[in-house]
């Protein structure tokens, strides 16, 4: 081992698999190169171990210290965990690290996750993906960090039945995520949990059907629960994983469910309507940014469903706003510009009524727009603010090249393409937010010429890729080299707008 030089700074921050080996930590998040290299589970969780702090190796004139009874052990309790508590189980004295070295055991524990969730009775591997979905994906899913509809809603609702589909996407997810990250040990339980999850969501939409039939008794929240979680669930693998076509397939049963039901939805138990409101934000938001980048997604989107929940109050501004940064006002001007461009289309070559004024009214809109950060005391203010700012110069953007024909060429398409350009380099990398920028900026903005403004592209499109290895993300990369070597390789394609993405791609989620 090489000394250590005069005035190395030694820290103690890196995963414990690499302080464990004693070699230093590149200490990337959320796993490590030389974990995710070897094939190591990473963590960077706190383990509390002051035992050999407040116990000297040796005492006083040399004897050794008398052994402790028993391993010190923390717990997080309060008195209603000693309230109806369940008999004590067997592998109460299994060590943490047990399960942290050895996720493959068959053994049993029981698992709290957070003060309002009740324990939950799994087998090691499970316990392991569960606890990664909480304390390593969900933080990754939401720009607030107090408002997450995964740790508040989604997780308390699978806590509830452990028996029921949305559970086993849980785990499935989380071993998705695991298997994108190199350990291919996890691909398995990825496509088991999502066979039983596709089963158990099947009988649950056939007996639902069956008792809507048979009585007219009102929605089961509980069910509906199950179902509607289980969608939004099989949509995030299915982006995670590869970001296939059937991703659109469960966004599709979900607004449909969800139109279905609607009426009821207003006076509904509170968890069912807060995972409502987090739905219909999750989806409308996926397919509407899915539609600016293919004509094949635009049909996936019914626009009078998101207008008349988002009137009822069931989809409140800042659950879209405080998830991904976007108004509920500026999504529905994308959607007016995608609608409108496919109206252009559809009819052409006879004009479209109004087609001047209503793409003016868009315009209009966009450069007065503001949009309220109604953020809790505490969060990124100033990060809400770049990413709203962000996101309605892409929609600008998106506005010249799909409705005006407006090439990257173009004076006003040059200057945007700037600011967007300039914005992105300060944007957090935390949540996957900035990938709908990206994708735009790159494919209808910058020039084939300007390998400075590409080099900034692929670098923080790399970064990107690097927190979570997320489908969507290795998909979108791929439509833009195709664009990028269209332009180079083709001068008629380098004026090009946004018809240069014309049947390049399917409904890729660039959410």
């Amino acid at each position: 081992m090489k000394p250590r030089q005069y005035g190395e700074l030694r820290t103690r921050s890196g995963c414990w698999k690499c302080r464990e080996r004693r070699v230093k930590c590149p200490e990337q998040r959320p796993i490590c190169g030389h974990c995710k290299r070897l094939g190591f589970v990473c963590a960077y969780d706190v383990r509390l171990s002051w035992q050999a702090v407040v116990t000297p190796k040796t005492g006083p004139r040399g004897r050794k210290p008398e052994p402790a009874v028993e391993d010190w052990m923390f717990l997080n309790t309060t008195i209603s965990d000693f309230i109806n508590a369940d008999p004590p189980s067997q592998h109460i004295h299994a060590r943490p690290t047990q399960y942290a070295g050895d996720i493959r055991g068959h053994g049993h524990l029981t698992s709290h996750i957070g003060p309002y969730l009740p324990p939950l009775s799994m087998d090691r591997e499970d316990s392991y993906l569960w606890e990664y979905f909480a304390t390593c994906v969900t933080p990754h899913c939401s720009l607030d960090k107090g408002t997450n509809p995964y740790q508040n809603v989604i997780l308390r609702i699978a806590a509830s039945s452990p028996q029921g589909p949305l559970f086993q996407c849980i785990i499935g997810a989380s071993a998705n995520q695991l298997y994108n990250l190199g350990h291919k040990s996890f691909g398995a339980k990825s496509w088991q949990c999502r066979a039983n999850a596709l089963a158990l969501l099947t009988k649950g939409v056939t007996d639902q059907a069956y008792q809507a039939d048979t009585d007219s008794q009102r929605l089961d929240p509980d069910s509906a629960a199950q179902l509607i979680g289980s969608a939004v669930m099989l949509c995030f693998s299915e982006i995670l994983q590869d970001c296939s076509q059937t991703w659109t397939a469960h966004a599709s049963f979900a607004l449909s469910y969800l139109q279905k039901y609607e009426p009821e939805l207003e006076n509904i138990a509170p968890v069912l309507h807060e995972l409502a409101q987090f739905a219909v934000a999750y989806f409308t938001y996926h397919v509407a940014l899915a539609s600016t980048a293919s004509t094949t997604a635009a049909s996936q989107r019914p626009l009078p469903l998101t207008r008349a929940i988002s009137s009822s109050g069931t989809c409140p501004m800042t659950t879209l706003q405080l998830l991904t940064g976007c108004s509920d006002r500026l999504l529905d001007l994308i959607s007016d510009i995608t609608q409108l461009s496919t109206e252009k289309e559809r009819l052409y070559p006879a004009p479209v009524p109004d087609f001047k004024r209503r793409r003016d009214n868009i315009e209009r809109e966009l450069y007065a727009l503001h949009q309220p950060v109604a953020s809790p005391p505490g969060s990124e203010q100033t990060q809400f603010n770049d990413i709203a700012e962000l996101k309605r110069l892409t929609t600008l953007l998106y506005l010249h090249s799909r409705v005006d024909n407006a090439g990257p060429r173009e004076p006003h398409v040059m200057r945007l393409t700037a600011r967007i350009l300039q914005s992105l380099q300060h944007i957090s990398l935390r949540t996957n937010t900035i990938l709908w920028s990206l994708f735009i900026v790159a494919t209808l903005g910058v020039r084939p010429e300007s390998d400075g403004d590409r080099k900034l592209v692929m670098e923080r499109l790399t970064a990107l890729q690097r927190t979570r290895e997320l489908g969507n993300v290795r998909m979108a990369r791929r439509i833009i080299e195709d664009v990028w070597r269209a332009r180079d390789l083709d001068p008629s394609c380098a004026t090009l707008a946004w018809s240069i993405l014309k049947d390049r791609n399917g409904a890729i989620s660039l959410a």
